[in-house]
């Protein structure tokens, strides 16, 4: 399993135009985020093996059980 250092990441404000989107992303988690919990650590390698994704050993904080990578296009990975 791919291990990410989280200090290896850039926060979507970093971009131009990033904090409205960041807000977005926000609001939507807040109505996602009951269904997320739900998912279990194994639960979470079929959901990225039906994405294309890969499940890697990222740690955001305690609460972190499982971390999905997901790349669109080369050179863009997207972390859930």
């Amino acid at each position: 399993m791919e291990r990410v250092d989280k200090s290896s990441l850039v926060d979507i404000r970093a971009f131009e135009g990033g904090h409205a989107h960041h807000r977005f992303i926000e609001e939507s988690l807040k109505q996602r985020m009951e269904v997320l919990k739900r998912i279990s650590r194994e639960d979470a390698f079929k959901v990225a093996e039906a994405l294309g994704a890969s499940v890697v050993d990222l740690k955001i904080d305690d609460a972190t059980e499982w971390a999905i990578k997901f790349t669109p296009f080369k050179g863009l990975d997207i972390y859930f």
